[in-house]
């Protein structure tokens, strides 16, 4: 069963169980399933594969986690907490991200071919060889440390 397949049974699920949260944030994302399809190509296929599916999800979890701050940052703790749960309810459907010790592993083994003078390079590389595994965030603030720390002695 494809992701995309899983979450619409899901979808229907959360119908049945009046899951209204649950039910909403999966409304929320087929809603910009159904976009990524219309904006494709006419002639291509009309199935989302996987990595369309996680592309969108990683898209959405951004946004929750955005605007939780944001909330909480205007003290409308009631607002952030909602968008925790959905971000919560997103996250379910998203692949297990790596921990920043194999993040920095990683990190290592590019900087040690590529070298430590292009932080670009090294983070275009690092990407490539993670893609979905790690957020861009955390890969950045650990290539940050390793070429900080190589450069430093």
């Amino acid at each position: 069963m494809s992701l995309h397949e899983r979450l619409l049974a899901d979808l229907v699920q959360a119908m049945k169980e009046k899951n209204a949260q649950k039910l909403a944030v999966l409304r929320m994302v087929k809603a910009a399933l159904v976009l990524v399809v219309k904006e494709k190509p006419k002639g291509s296929s009309e199935v989302l594969s996987d990595e369309d599916v996680v592309a969108v999800l990683k898209r959405e979890a951004k946004k929750r986690k955005e605007s939780a701050q944001a909330f909480a940052a205007g003290n409308r703790q009631d607002l952030s907490d909602n968008e925790h749960a959905e971000l919560a309810i997103i996250e379910t459907y998203l692949p297990a991200q790596m921990s920043e010790d194999a993040i920095r592993q990683v990190v290592q083994s590019v900087i040690a071919e590529k070298g430590k003078s292009n932080f670009g390079a090294v983070m275009g590389a690092v990407m490539q060889k993670l893609q979905s595994q790690a957020d861009g965030a955390v890969v950045r603030n650990v290539v940050n440390q390793c070429m900080n720390a190589q450069q430093s002695p």
